[in-house]
């Protein structure tokens, strides 16, 4: 900690040998340190064993000053073999603690003595329980049966043995692995041993099963690390000969490379009889209406190869999707496309290429058990990895087919297997590439013998397998070269009944059958808009703690309290989205309070203020209204105070909560910035409280000169931390990353970078952008204003 300029350097230490230094600015907390952190991006940094650790890293505070990384390895770590990974990982990587690094608030740290490289706290343990994951480096390090804190040698040594005895790498030893453990051992002792380890009886043991025996397990072990791992090497390739004598050679055993026509013929046969066995023994996707009252974000996985597919994917991101995305709204549906062709960083492992895309579709099952996919398909078979690019761990999670591309294994997962209903599969018509320039072909077409037949029998089985109204033939025409860019410009796929209106079409009824809704009435589908708007926007929100804080305050019960509040800050500051999470929050904290919001701008008709008062009657006071007796406009604006405490009447003494967002922005009509409208403090009742947000201008200078004054808060900048934390977690939700390099550049663009709009507008321009190799290039051009940011998102 060097207080004088106000960074902390943070040293991350792992058993492996590995350091990782970094200097950040001072924090207090966690929760702080791990927004701080995020930008590294540890993918870049940290290997394990050959594997690279999931961008899913978090934090834990030990004790003030102290903190521990958690990472997940691709590629394993959950040691099942289910298609579907745990929502908490099971089994995750050693950690090392941190030396102590003192903080601001350090003066009330509790002594702390030296075990080794391990920080042990005197007396209670200050951990909050909110900060802790489920499975903390405290409870991984203890021995079986104790409250005791392993020293680092004996978790240096458990780190070893772990990784000698898991010979295929996928983050947990099996039966045959454990011989490494127990080489003098019966057979019938080191099943006792294994299975008393083996906790959650899975048939694999993970690293925090393994240490939490490592005490009981080390008398077994003879030698060292390398006699353990030769022993452990053995045992599995008795095992596996074992196998092939009695059933012959293995599902995934490595095919030779084909070379003449019959062997590229054979090959091909080889392969897709071993995905039409799994084809066969799947579980078919079905679909089941699921109605719902929230609003459901749901994905969309996006597949083709990507250099010739890049026209079909900016039109689907620009034009299809964003049309979808309204269609969906009845039906109280987001969509999420993703769209991986800068979802996979630079200088990812090709496992964790493979983990990325096959995990994708992984969670669009767990999101929707009959995933939404499109698959699209030309004269490009794609990347075919080699027999050793795949790990052990993913062959068996994925039941990987040695031969197919990573696209022919994201439409077996996704779409064969179960026959996947959501599932629809644009096909190209190649006669348009004929008028490719020459040195365009290699991107375009595969001249391989062997991916061509591939790419075929493909094609082959699509057609066999599905209806004609889950394929759809396109014709396009080559056009320019984008500008800047070396990528060739497809012309067509707007036309009418052409590409974009069929992917519209058929997404919009595969949505409308998994999740029905009743035709509502014009008023609840006003309700939802506001609602939908709520939680998308709420769900923004990062920092903004003091602001969420007084509006808590203030919507509190208390009866002395000023009875309206007020937000105030430039355009963009997020007043919206601090709105809609107070709204939120409210509702959680008052479950009986009613709770009303309205978004100027979020629906149509919302900026009028005759709608916000109609709303209001409609939904809080429907019965009152009918004797209210409102004949004109005049009267309907003067009787907000006669719904308010009709409401309040009736569900005291539980708060009444009215929160309108963007004053500003109401129509001038009735002259709706004078507030005349909104009922001062002496006319309402005490369990109501109204919040409203506004720039600078008529409306708040209406509401400072109410005698008494409205509460005030200031919605300011954005910190440093926030603005990165924001960023990382928009791109996050689509599956993309900035390095760190990117994120620094994007960060620099001051003064915008304390404008959540102008980083939001920065993040959806660099997520709808298709060149990876461009990123930082996009980033670079961009302005560093909110206004020039507007004019640069309109001119694309």
């Amino acid at each position: 900690h060097c207080p004088e300029q106000s960074m902390n350097t943070v040293v991350v230490r792992l058993l492996n040998g590995r350091t990782i230094q970094k200097s950040v600015p001072r924090c207090t907390s966690a929760r702080e340190l791990r927004l701080l952190l995020a930008p590294i991006h540890f993918s870049t940094y940290l290997t394990l064993r050959g594997r690279v650790v999931e961008d899913e890293c978090w934090l834990s505070l030990n004790e003030p000053g102290c903190f521990c990384l958690h990472a997940r390895l691709l590629g394993g770590g959950c040691g099942a073999s289910s298609a579907k990974p745990a929502a908490q990982p099971k089994s995750t990587a050693p950690q090392s603690v941190q030396k102590p690094v003192e903080t601001s608030n350090s003066a009330e740290a509790k002594p702390k003595e030296i075990k080794g490289d391990a920080v042990v706290e005197k007396g209670p343990a200050s951990t909050s329980e909110t900060e802790k994951p489920q499975t903390s480096p405290e409870n991984r390090g203890r021995m079986e049966g104790s409250g005791d804190i392993l020293d680092a040698s004996v978790l240096q040594r458990a780190y070893k043995l772990f990784h000698s005895c898991d010979v295929d790498q996928d983050g947990s030893i099996s039966f045959e692995e454990f011989r490494g453990i127990m080489p003098d051992s019966t057979r019938s002792d080191m099943e006792a041993e294994f299975h008393r380890t083996d906790l959650d009886g899975n048939g694999r043991i993970s690293f925090d099963e393994f240490v939490g025996s490592i005490q009981r397990l080390l008398p077994f072990v003879r030698g060292g690390a390398d006699d353990v791992a030769k022993i452990a090497a053995a045992s599995v390739a008795e095992a596996a000969a074992a196998v092939q004598l009695h059933h012959g050679s293995s599902d995934n055993a490595p095919l030779p490379l084909p070379t003449g026509d019959a062997e590229v013929e054979e090959h091909v046969k080889t392969c897709w009889q071993k995905a039409e066995r799994q084809i066969e023994n799947a579980e078919p996707f079905v679909v089941t209406p699921a109605p719902h009252h929230t609003i459901k974000s749901v994905r969309l996985f996006v597949s083709s190869t990507f250099a010739d597919m890049f026209s079909e994917r900016e039109t689907l991101v620009k034009r299809t999707i964003p049309a979808l995305r309204e269609r969906c709204e009845e039906h109280r549906v987001r969509i999420v496309e993703v769209d991986l062709r800068w979802g996979v960083p630079k200088d990812t492992s090709t496992a964790a290429t493979i983990t990325t895309c096959l995990g994708e579709i992984d969670r669009c099952i767990e999101e929707n058990s009959c995933p939404f996919f499109l698959s699209m398909l030309s004269e490009r078979y794609g990347w075919v990895p080699g027999p050793d690019d795949v790990p052990a761990g993913i062959k068996r999670r994925y039941n990987w087919v040695q031969g197919f591309s990573i696209t022919a294994m994201e439409v077996l997962h996704g779409c064969l297997r179960g026959h996947n209903p959501n599932a629809l599969f644009l096909l190209r018509d190649p006669d348009a590439l004929k008028a490719l320039p020459e040195d365009q072909l290699p991107s375009w077409i595969d001249a391989g013998a062997s991916a061509v037949r591939h790419l075929a029998e493909l094609k082959s089985q699509i057609h066999s397998r599905f209806s004609q109204d889950q394929i759809f033939p396109y014709k396009v025409s080559v056009g320019n070269f984008h500008a800047g860019s070396t990528k060739v410009e497809l012309k067509g796929l707007e036309e009418p009944g052409g590409f974009h209106d069929r992917v519209l079409s058929f997404l919009t009824e595969a949505v409308a059958r998994s999740y029905p809704v009743a035709k509502p009435d014009g008023s609840l589908i006003t309700k939802m808009k506001h609602q939908m708007f709520a939680q998308n926007r709420g769900a923004t929100v990062e920092g903004r703690t003091d602001e969420l804080a007084a509006i808590a305050k203030f919507v509190a019960p208390d009866e002395e309290a000023p009875r309206t509040l007020v937000l105030v800050g430039e355009p963009g500051a997020g007043k919206s989205a601090v709105v809609a999470r107070a709204a939120q929050e409210a509702a959680k904290q008052q479950p009986d309070a009613v709770v009303f919001t309205h978004f100027v701008g979020a629906a149509m008709g919302s900026t009028a203020i005759t709608q916000v008062v109609s709303r209001l009657w409609h939904e809080l006071a429907a019965e009152e209204l009918k004797t209210a007796n409102l004949t004109s406009a005049d009267e309907l604006l003067l009787s907000v105070a006669i719904c308010l405490n009709a409401v309040a009447k009736r569900t005291a003494p539980n708060q009444v909560l009215l929160f309108v967002d963007a004053l500003n922005q109401l129509d001038v009509e009735f002259e709706a910035h004078t507030l005349r409208w909104l009922p001062a403090d002496k006319d309402l009742p005490p369990n109501v409280r109204i919040v409203v947000s506004t720039l600078a201008g008529t409306c708040l200078m209406a509401l400072q000169d109410r005698t008494p004054k409205p509460g005030e808060v200031r919605v300011g900048a954005l910190g440093a931390v926030w603005a990165s934390r924001l960023v990382t977690q928009r791109l996050a939700d689509h599956n993309k990353l900035l390095d760190e390099t990117q994120l620094t550049l994007l960060l620099a663009k001051e003064p915008g970078v304390a404008n959540p709009l102008f980083l939001t507008l920065a993040v959806e321009e660099l997520r709808i952008f298709g060149e990876f190799e461009r990123v930082t290039e996009r980033i670079r051009a961009m302005p560093c204003t909110l206004l020039e940011m507007q004019c640069f998102c309109i001119a694309r």
